[in-house]
């Protein structure tokens, strides 16, 4: 089970990342899939983390959690990216990619903070719950989720945007370099 349920894992990110490659074709869309992948990949270590320090069974919990916090991550990444292609599009071509990701972190900024807290609360009263009558298959999903609701929205703020803005400077550049010897 846990062999296929991290086949599911994979597939999903390939998917991800071949959504977010669609969607924002007319940016550096898979740059932006890559460094989205990256972010979920940080989702998925803090939920594992989370799962080997409470000593909690890597079952089907596991799976359920890491699949639920990919989802929303990207979610919650995609909003952003929104934001970027729309700001690119309405700012100056002269405007900096790392003012123009700033803006658009920026813009989201209050909009993923109240998600994350809405959701935070609805699964803290389950845990609490869940913990109350010692229902422990419930549990073992809502503590990683809590942790991994938390790390997916600092993912998507400190991770997904900043590291694709080191992306793009690298690629400039690595072609201003190119250009120059040519």
């Amino acid at each position: 089970f846990l062999i296929k349920g991290m086949i599911a894992i994979a597939l999903a990110s390939i998917l991800i990342v071949l959504y977010v490659a669609f969607r924002f074709r007319k940016l550096d869309s898979f740059s932006l899939g890559l460094m989205g992948l990256l972010a979920l990949l940080h989702d998925v270590l803090v939920v594992f983390a989370t799962f080997i320090i409470f000593n909690i069974p890597l079952n089907d919990a596991f799976i359920a959690v890491v699949l639920t916090i990919l989802g929303y991550s990207i979610n919650d990444t995609v909003v952003i990216y929104d934001r970027i292609r729309e700001n690119k599009r309405l700012l100056p071509q002269n405007t900096p990619i790392e003012n123009i990701v700033n803006l658009s972190i920026n813009q989201s900024f209050t909009r993923s903070i109240n998600t994350t807290v809405s959701t935070l609360i609805a699964i803290f009263m389950i845990l609490i719950f869940s913990i109350i009558y010692g229902i422990d298959s419930i549990t073992y999903f809502a503590l990683p989720m809590f942790i991994g609701v938390i790390s997916g929205c600092y993912s998507t703020i400190c991770i997904a945007g900043p590291t694709w803005v080191l992306w793009e400077k690298h690629k400039m550049k690595k072609n201003a370099a190119l250009m120059k010897k040519a």
